[in-house]
């Protein structure tokens, strides 16, 4: 199976975890309980956005493909000692600060922050080990581990619920699956490279290329997460227990890149270095025509299904209150994956980091100011339509830049039908009105069925295109 394949699975099973998350805490726990669990998890996120100083992204951009165990050893190593030495002074920092955090992230539960101050540097190195398996292109061994420990997670979220504890015990449970699963990596990593004390010889460039990449982290917190503390500091943390499955919903449009991304980001640099630029744009052209055949109808039947959806994972007050932040959620993703799906990788190609670094800031400024002045006024539906209104300005501006390094080719016709193809299935789709599981599993079937059948006559693929398609999984294995 190719490395797309692979990974493509692996992030569906991975995506659809956030759902199945949702029926475990909310129907034994409430929307409240969720809420705070959902802030623990998003603020383990934005401290990893920044913790681990764009260093994992560094070793991907210099050593894929790299032979030399040597130089990929000591640049593990160097880079694995500063993010320990940062990752645990920014738990210090919070340890000493735990009283007022907690008073504003977790209703006084300092517990929780102690517990965060802990599970940091676990994460961080182990976010450092796991990009090690990318380097040598060990694509297997990536996605089983990543797989495995979401799924052991959940099973001890799962388990932590059954015995009747709550959200403290829960936050241990995911801190000892972590540290566990931090111990099998650094073995494996252990026996494939070996032991070696750091040099630091190329870590002034891996700084400077990754830190620019922080800022851009930190800001795709801000647009992605963001909204969770707006909400849950201005309406408070059962509101983010509504907001959130509606949110996680949309945000299933998101898996459709990770594959394809995770395969461009160690294939585009080499045929831009070995100059292949023809080949190069015909990949990104396919990429996104690809990816919007597979994201537009998936935008279209998640708005469609999204309240029936929330009512069987959920609770009935979390689906009426929450099923209109999909749409909003879905479609934001759908643009974020447009711009990630090779645009993005322009100005990743021509080393012109601090652009996208502006560009995440400016949508990070939008969003959090458009959230606190509509969030208010609205509601999660405010929270949600100030993150659409961010990502459409990132996009446009990510554009400008994006054509301007890069000579991309965009198939207009075929994004025209696969839109037509979309509205076809919808207005089959839009008159059914599941209500069990069943009953929704089998109008997905009807909607792909539909949608499958629409495509064929438009001819969105031809033989030229599956050649390339070959081509690509071959350089992609």
């Amino acid at each position: 199976m190719s490395d797309v394949g692979i990974v493509g699975i692996a992030n569906v099973l991975i995506s659809l975890s956030g759902i199945f998350v949702i029926p475990l805490i909310t129907k034994a726990l409430g929307a409240h309980d969720y809420g705070i669990y959902v802030q623990f998890t998003v603020t383990i996120s934005l401290v990893l956005s920044f913790a681990t100083l764009g260093l994992p992204y560094s070793m991907v951009r210099f050593l894929a493909g790299s032979k030399d165990r040597r130089q990929i050893q000591d640049d593990l190593y160097s880079s694995i000692a500063l993010i320990l030495v940062f990752s645990l002074l920014i738990s210090l920092i919070l340890i000493i600060f735990s009283q007022t955090l907690a008073g504003a992230l977790f209703e006084n539960a300092t517990i929780l922050i102690k517990i965060l101050a802990i599970i940091i540097p676990v994460d961080c190195i182990g976010t450092t080990l796991l990009n090690t398996f990318r380097v040598f292109h060990e694509i297997k061994k990536y996605t089983l581990y990543s797989t495995l420990k979401t799924y052991v997670e959940i099973g001890a979220i799962a388990l932590v619920i059954l015995m009747g504890y709550g959200i403290t015990e829960m936050a241990v449970a995911i801190l000892v699956v972590r540290f566990i699963f931090l111990l099998i990596m650094s073995s494996i990593i252990v026996f494939t490279i070996g032991l070696g004390l750091p040099s630091f010889k190329r870590s002034q460039e891996y700084v400077k290329f990754g830190l620019p990449t922080v800022p851009s982290n930190v800001a795709s917190w801000v647009t992605n997460s963001s909204s969770r503390y707006v909400i849950g500091m201005l309406i408070g943390l059962t509101y983010v227990g509504y907001y959130n499955p509606g949110y996680n919903l949309g945000a299933m449009i998101a898996m459709f890149t990770t594959p394809i991304n995770f395969v461009l980001v160690s294939l585009a640099p080499s045929c831009y270095e070995e100059d292949k630029i023809d080949l190069l744009r015909q990949i990104f052209k396919f990429s996104i025509k690809y990816y919007l055949m597979l994201a537009v109808p998936g935008f279209f039947g998640l708005s469609i299904l999204s309240k029936p959806i929330l009512a069987i994972i959920s609770t009935p007050a979390i689906a009426e209150n929450g099923y209109l932040v999909t749409p909003l959620s879905a479609f934001s993703f759908l643009i974020l994956g447009l711009g990630g799906v090779s645009l993005g990788f322009a100005c990743y190609l021509c080393k012109k980091t601090y652009i996208d670094m502006i560009n995440w800031i400016l949508v990070a400024l939008i969003n959090l100011g458009a959230s606190i002045i509509l969030v208010p006024r609205m509601g999660i539906i405010g929270a949600a339509l100030a993150t659409l209104m961010a990502v459409l300005f990132g996009f446009v501006f990510g554009c400008y830049f994006a054509f301007k390094y890069f000579d991309f080719d965009i198939d207009i016709k075929s994004i025209i039908k696969i839109v037509i193809a979309s509205l076809i299935m919808s207005a089959v789709l839009v008159n059914i009105h599941p209500s069990t599981l069943k009953e929704i599993l089998l109008t997905v079937a009807l909607g792909v069925a539909v949608y499958g059948v629409s495509i064929v006559p438009l001819r969105l693929i031809g033989e030229g295109e599956i050649n390339l398609i070959k081509s690509y999984i071959k350089m992609g294995r």
